[in-house]
């Protein structure tokens, strides 16, 4: 499970941390027009196991957070980092408006153009 990267974050509430998470996997893959059912065969887990995570039913464990962070075109670290984001605007208000999440939506753009960017030869 995740409860080592909540316990380093140092975010109070577990829960903000879950709803965080739920609603960046969600909008990763929505934002990839990626169905589930391809993230599950891309992660190695059940269309279900996905559901589950969206819906904050179930949460990863660490290496499964490293293959769903590439599964949607992110490195591990990009994929926290964006997390980070996520609790700190969920801990601000409790449901962040449209701006916030279309503000971490194009940190992500951007740090998966730099990430790309770098891979090049």
């Amino acid at each position: 499970m995740l409860n080592s990267y909540f316990c380093a974050m140092n975010y109070k509430d577990e829960d903000t941390f879950n709803r965080s998470f739920r609603k960046l996997l969600l909008e990763l893959r929505k934002n990839m027009a990626c169905s589930q059912t391809a993230l599950s065969k891309c992660v190695g887990i059940t269309r279900q196991a996905v559901s589950q995570m969206e819906c904050g039913k179930r949460m990863p464990s660490l290496q499964k957070f490293c293959e769903l962070a590439q599964g949607v075109g992110l490195t591990p670290a990009q994929f926290m980092d964006s997390l980070e984001r996520f609790c700190e605007m969920e801990s601000r208000a409790k449901s962040p408006d449209v701006e916030n999440v279309n503000m971490a939506l194009e940190y992500i753009r951007n740090a998966k153009r730099a990430s790309d960017t770098n891979n090049i030869v």
